[in-house]
């Protein structure tokens, strides 16, 4: 997914943000404590910043001819004004949750 891109799912479940972006539903939870495991609580981070991939670079093999590839963000990206509360600033992306199935942009 490309950073700063905005997306919206009919219908917002850990599973569903997390399956549209390539992460597992327990980065989602890790990265955002205020969601609640069974997340009854989401629809409170509707229109909030939630974090949705991690700055942490994987590790990388060094390669025999060419130089390694860099796979993931080297460092966090800019907190935006509207995280959701409890949610970490360690991170390499966000996402914002909608409510409108049609919206581009929270």
């Amino acid at each position: 997914m490309a950073i700063g891109k905005k997306i919206t799912l009919k219908v917002e479940s850990a599973e569903g943000i997390a399956a549209s972006n390539n992460v597992t539903v327990a980065q989602i939870f890790a990265w955002n404590p205020i969601l609640d495991l069974v997340c009854s609580n989401l629809k409170k981070s509707l229109g909030l910043e939630l974090c949705i991939g991690s700055p942490e670079p994987l590790y990388t093999a060094p390669a025999v001819s060419a130089p390694p590839i860099q796979t993931t963000a080297t460092a966090p990206v800019a907190i935006p004004t509207d995280i959701a509360n409890g949610t970490t600033a360690n991170c390499g992306n966000y996402y914002k949750p909608c409510q409108e199935t049609t919206a581009t942009n929270c």
